[in-house]
């Protein structure tokens, strides 16, 4: 029993300690978040296995502050690229060819064409497909926008 005692006791003391250091407060400034960043780096690079269960807490609401404040002052620009632009971007960069991208979307070479050229839309099931192989969100990959007519 007393070793579980030990165990909490420990992990509190750990998350005062970083809470006296830096405390968790919104980030304002650019100079708080760079004490956030820091101490956040000082936990990081001792890896989640190594923090006990007060430093992990800290860890997780000290990244979300961060973030928080990464949403506000420097917000990802909205990709208003078209879904089949995107995916010619995507496939460029991996250096695939459209044979190889018509055997990811699982279609003909042909309707792989129509899909890159905008004349036929990326399903849920390519968007799914292309996610599982590019290693992201099927959302992002190709949102299922409509394609352009010319």
């Amino acid at each position: 029993m007393s070793r579980v005692t030990t165990t909490k006791h420990k992990a509190a003391d750990s998350y005062m300690d970083l809470i006296r250091r830096f405390p968790l407060r919104p980030l304002r400034t650019a100079a708080q978040y760079a004490q956030a960043a820091k101490a956040l780096d000082h936990l990081a690079v001792r890896g989640e296995g190594g923090l006990d269960a007060g430093e992990r807490d800290y860890l997780d609401v000290l990244a979300g502050l961060i973030e928080a404040y990464d949403d506000k002052h420097h917000p990802t620009p909205r990709d208003n690229r078209l879904p089949n632009e995107k995916l010619t971007d995507l496939m460029r960069e991996a250096g695939m060819n459209q044979l190889q991208i018509a055997e990811v979307l699982g279609v003909t070479l042909a309707m792989a064409s129509h899909i890159l050229s905008g004349r036929r839309r990326i399903t849920a099931d390519h968007a799914r497909r292309l996610g599982e192989r590019f290693k992201m969100e099927a959302g992002i990959s190709c949102d299922a926008g409509t394609a352009r007519s010319e």
